[in-house]
């Protein structure tokens, strides 16, 4: 038995939830916003000093301060050439991973790949520096903050290299150059 009435269906609309809808139009973002936060973190520290007109000044002491207590040790100059370094190459690093959330390169992501290795290689080197000065002279004592000067490095860089990992993901391996 046919049943003769007219149905009246209605296409069944789903709703994407506001993460997935986020994450499926800027997924190649994701590798920036990681760079992003771990430049900020990194470049972001730096030693400054702030003093209202009414008040107590406000120091935040990090990275040269680390360095001055450095002054008089072996390691001093290769210290601070390793901050400068690290500066350098997470600010690198960010305007490289903001021209591969466009592009999306292969050259973008072995780059990407290389600047983070040196980075996360340089922070590591800077970290050791206070632990061999410590080793081998037994009047150095590291500061809390010289504690914090590496630490910030090695988050910043990590959060790089989280973002590094990202890019991977998302590379276009069928990308071709256009010409502009």
């Amino acid at each position: 038995m046919e049943n003769n009435r007219q149905t009246n269906i209605q296409p069944t609309v789903r709703k994407v939830p506001w993460y997935q809808r986020w994450y499926s139009f800027n997924k190649q973002k994701i590798p920036m916003i990681f760079a992003l936060i771990g430049t900020l973190i990194i470049t972001g520290s730096l030693d400054f000093s702030f003093k209202p007109a009414s008040g107590d000044a406000f120091i935040f002491n990090s990275h040269f301060y680390a360095l001055k207590r450095l002054s008089d040790t072996t390691y001093n100059n290769l210290a601070a050439i390793a901050v400068f370094i690290i500066y350098l190459l997470s600010i690198i690093q960010l305007f490289n991973t903001v021209t591969f959330a466009k592009k999306r390169s292969p050259g973008g992501v072995f780059l990407m790949s290389f600047i983070t290795v040196l980075l996360s290689g340089i922070s590591i080197f800077y970290t050791t520096i206070y632990y061999r000065e410590q080793r081998l002279k037994p009047t150095y004592v590291m500061s809390d903050v010289a504690k914090m000067s590496y630490t910030i490095f090695l988050i910043g860089s990590t959060l790089i290299l989280i973002g590094t990992i990202f890019a991977w993901f998302y590379v276009n391996w069928k990308y071709v150059k256009e010409k502009e």
